[in-house]
């Protein structure tokens, strides 16, 4: 109890450090059965309103202590969405996390943080030819049943060019 108390309060320190680092937007994206206690899968990261060419997404996964880990978990960019995209979605990895990753985070009852950093490709990430300005950050396991809502998590942003920025906002 005592252990998972501490690797929460540590949890929660490090996003506040993510967030504190002149990121303007906190971000949390989760896999899991919301009935089952205990089994979620999450990552975090922060991005800024304002975003130039170099600039890269950092943060980190975890687990919860239930949690059946899967051999990898990607973190992917899509600019149609990952539940309702047909037969033409396609992702781009901006980071994957191996199971024996996640695993070597286990103290007791509890999963540690698994960090990552992923420079963004500007014009890649979003392109300024769509016609709906979208994009959707994705995370899920490599393998996944597209149907199933509880294999795979999202969140979408809808952003504008200005000169050689780009400028984004939860769509």
């Amino acid at each position: 109890m005592k252990n998972t108390k501490f690797l929460t309060i540590l949890g929660l320190t490090a996003l506040t450090l993510l967030t504190s680092c002149g990121n303007d937007i906190e971000i949390s994206i989760g896999l899991g059965d919301g009935s089952v206690p205990d089994d979620g899968i999450r990552l975090y990261f922060g991005l800024n309103n304002t975003i130039e060419e170099g600039f890269a997404i950092e943060g980190y996964l975890t687990a919860e202590k239930d949690a059946v880990i899967k051999d990898e978990y990607v973190f992917t960019y899509a600019h149609t969405d990952p539940l309702f995209g047909d037969d033409t979605y396609i992702e781009t990895t901006l980071f994957t996390w191996k199971k024996d990753q996640i695993l070597a985070t286990k103290n007791g009852d509890a999963y540690g943080n698994v960090e990552f950093k992923a420079e963004l490709n500007l014009e890649s990430v979003f392109p300024k030819d769509l016609e709906d300005k979208i994009v959707y950050f994705v995370l899920h396991a490599s393998i996944w049943d597209k149907n199933n809502v509880t294999e795979v998590g999202s969140t979408d942003y809808s952003y504008t060019w200005n000169g050689d920025k780009v400028n984004i906002k939860k769509a």
